[in-house]
């Protein structure tokens, strides 16, 4: 599959708690990182982006993977409720130990290793910038968003990971 940079987002499902931190850590710093195991989906980004990232970012369509209407009623749809701009992956050790040390990380995520919820790390981060949750007019029900694999997603069916999926209008 070959992207072209403004045709292609990234749907990604992160936590309301490590959205909540990354939010007010952009207060102070200029990206977030979170980890993921999807060497391959983000290969193809960077690929795409090219020698000319510094004119490109990727817009990143967020559903929050915790909620509580998911606890409270099992069918409420996805929603892509936030957005961010993608610009790049930190694939290396030392680029990881550099955001980890540094407190690219939100809150959240660094409890996660220490509690033990991802005992090996992740992979490889990916970085992001301009977090912003959507206004209720905004919002996009993950079942209308088509991906390039199939058609659109099944209601109750969410993508567990990031996954790259056609921009809709107005992204």
């Amino acid at each position: 599959m070959t992207l072209k940079i403004g045709e292609f987002a990234i749907l990604a499902p992160i936590p309301i708690n490590h959205l909540e931190s990354a939010l007010s850590l952009l207060a102070e710093k200029p990206y977030v990182s979170f980890g993921s195991m999807k060497f391959e989906l983000f290969h193809e980004v960077e690929n795409a982006l090219g020698h000319d990232r510094h004119l490109n970012d990727v817009p990143v369509l967020i559903y929050p993977s915790h909620f509580e209407a998911e606890i409270v009623d099992e069918e409420a749809p996805y929603v892509i409720s936030w957005r961010a701009s993608y610009f790049e992956w930190a694939g290396t050790k030392e680029e990881m130990q550099f955001d980890d040390e540094n407190h690219y990380r939100p809150e959240f995520t660094r409890n996660d290793r220490e509690e033990g919820n991802h005992p090996g790390g992740w992979g490889m981060y990916w970085r992001i910038k301009n977090l912003e949750r959507l206004l209720e007019d905004q919002r996009i029900e993950i079942r209308n968003i088509q991906v390039y694999s199939r058609k659109y997603w099944r209601k109750n069916a969410p993508p567990r990971g990031p996954e790259i999926v056609k921009r809709p209008p107005g992204i």
